[in-house]
């Protein structure tokens, strides 16, 4: 019992001692922006809703999934369009709904998770291909999520990923 007391003694003072040598909140350096541009505005009316932002630092270009346009916008470093990637659809170089835009490998990769589908466009517009991920082209929307036996890791995110080279990362967890 007493062994027990002197290590919550412990225990307190060293949780006292390290709460002291806190660094108090005036020690945080704030700094002002001063100079900004604004690179593309709703004044312009070329963007309604956009979703998902991207930036390519070879050539500062921006790309911007618009959800109203149903369209992926790369704007240049002066806010005027480049180009547009891929439409609502099923076809090719359609999608559904957009999850997630990557920028890999001098590639586009568009990832709609209701088709289960990604699709690589060059930087001139054109669909290079596409990969199915998961079951169905033919599957309007995607299943339910399964409800699991054991309790497991929330806010899992079973979305594919594109890394750096190219090369595209699934995962392991997958309804059915």
């Amino acid at each position: 019992m007493t062994n027990n007391i002197f290590w919550v003694i412990t225990l307190i003072s060293f949780l006292f001692i390290d709460f002291s040598q806190a660094p108090t909140p005036d020690t945080a350096k704030i700094i002002e922006l001063e100079e900004y541009r604004t690179f593309i505005s709703y004044e312009d009316q070329k963007l309604s809703n956009p979703q998902i932002i991207r930036y390519n630092d070879r050539n500062s270009h921006l790309f911007v999934y618009d959800t109203a346009e149903s369209t992926v916008f790369e704007f240049d470093s002066n806010g005027e369009i480049v180009n547009r990637y891929g439409q609502r659809g099923r076809g090719p170089g359609e999608f559904l709904k957009v999850s997630n835009i990557f920028l890999a490998n001098n590639y586009l990769y568009i990832v709609d998770p209701v088709q289960y589908r990604i699709m690589r466009f060059t930087f001139d517009g054109e669909l290079a291909g596409s990969m199915n991920y998961g079951k169905g082209d033919s599957q309007a929307l995607p299943p339910p999520a399964p409800t699991p036996l054991a309790p497991r890791a929330k806010k899992i995110n079973n979305q594919p990923v594109v890394a750096e080279n190219g090369q595209i990362l699934l995962s392991n967890i997958y309804p059915g």
